[in-house]
Order: C-alpha cells, then structure tokens, then sequence
C-alpha cells in the first residue's frame, strides 16, 4: 500500500488547513467536507502554497513572506485574493480588544509613576530627574488615553 503525502485545504479561499501522510486509501477520509474542506495530494508547505482550482500552488515570494508573517493578534485569516491577512473580528471586537491593550499600557506607565511619585516623596535619588520622568510619563499616558476607543 503507497502512502502518499497530502494536504487540507478550505473550498472557498484555498488556505492550506493542514499537511499530512496516510495510505492512499486513506486520503479521501482526512478533510471533513461540513466544514467546507477539501484534499489534494502532494507535498505542500502551509506558509508556501495555497490551492487553486483544486492544484497545489506555489505562493509569490512576497505573499510567502506575509503568510508567514501572521499578525499575533486578532482573529486572522489568509485571504488569498487579497494576498494579505483580514482580521475577521466585529468592529466592537477590535475596539475592545485594542482598549484593552492601551488600557494595559496605561497601567504600566501609571506603575513608573508610583515610582517617580514614590522617589520624590522620599526625597530620594535624583529629584529634577524624577520630576521630569512624571512629566514624559503623563505625556505619554494622556496620548494614550486620546487613542482608547469608545466601546
């Protein structure tokens, strides 16, 4: 019995789901059609290839380099036509999620505030070099502020 190497790719977008090997007889089993799935035999690289028109098709430089590139937030998926990645999250979805990562750099900043504050209060290290960084770390801070999203 040959084994045989394969890949799973979406129906309608022709992303490389996952790559594998199996006996022959086998590879018609490995894509599960309800979920829009589809098999193609041959050796293929999930960050390298796509599929069109059911064949194995080797990516543009450029568009590999992207591929492999996935943003690390937010619900991404490759779309081919596009050669680009499209964050499939709601606009409220992404406005959230990017109020919760400013809010996250506000809070850190607000920390090295407390330090600076704590530094002054005590009368300890450089005072004028303190007094300073709470004046950059408000700028900073208000900046951020003017960029969170309404959610």
């Amino acid at each position: 019995m040959n084994v045989v190497e394969f890949a799973v790719y979406n129906i309608e977008t022709g992303e490389i789901l996952r790559t594998g090997s199996c006996p022959e007889n086998m590879v018609s089993i490995q894509a599960r059609r309800e979920l829009k799935e589809e098999v193609v035999i041959g050796s293929a690289d999930q960050s390298a290839h796509h599929v069109v028109n059911g064949k194995l098709t080797l990516l543009p430089d450029d568009v590999a380099f992207r591929r492999k590139n996935r943003p690390e937030e937010g619900l991404f998926s490759w779309d081919h036509l596009k050669g680009a990645w499209v964050d499939r999250r709601s606009d409220h979805e992404r406005a959230t999620a990017q109020r919760k990562k400013l809010l996250g750099q506000i809070s850190a900043l607000e920390q090295k505030q407390a330090r600076s504050l704590r530094e002054l209060a005590t009368g300890r290290g450089n005072q004028a070099d303190a007094k300073k960084r709470l004046e950059d770390l408000d700028d900073q801070i208000a900046a951020l502020r003017l960029q969170l999203p309404e959610v």
